[in-house]
């Protein structure tokens, strides 16, 4: 209750004709889209902030299934440790075993103690 709220739009042409930023945000807009696939999938859509942040936590039947974090590039070592930390925090939280990086066009897998991060690109993602 005293985490702010994150808002998305239903279409991302509408980020862009009333967008709060004065520069283009990749990682806004791919961050919305995975939003919208969720949704479109029908599992509930929630995030996890304990400090450290975790950009989707879903849940179906009652049931956290996976954890998501979303960024344009891994390349940026700060990016890169937030997202994992987030994501390990979240894993850990919900006892879960996997979770997903989502990211422009990067590949890669990562295995930290009984967790497995795979960074997966949002395109290949989309299409499972």
């Amino acid at each position: 209750m005293n985490n702010q709220k994150k808002v998305y739009f239903i279409d991302n042409a509408i980020i862009g004709k009333v967008g709060f930023n004065a520069t283009d945000n990749i990682g806004q807009l791919l961050e919305n889209l995975v939003f919208i696939e969720i949704k479109r999938q029908g599992k509930d859509i929630y995030y996890h902030n304990d400090g450290i942040e975790c950009d989707f936590i879903m849940r179906e039947n009652g049931h956290i299934v996976s954890a998501c974090q979303v960024t344009r590039s891994m390349k940026d070592e700060k990016t890169r440790q937030r997202k994992i930390n987030g994501l390990i925090s979240a894993l850990n939280t919900y006892n879960l075993t996997e979770g997903i990086i989502l990211t422009d066009d990067e590949t890669e897998e990562i295995t930290i103690g009984n967790k497995t991060i795979h960074i997966i690109p949002i395109w290949r993602w989309l299409l499972k």
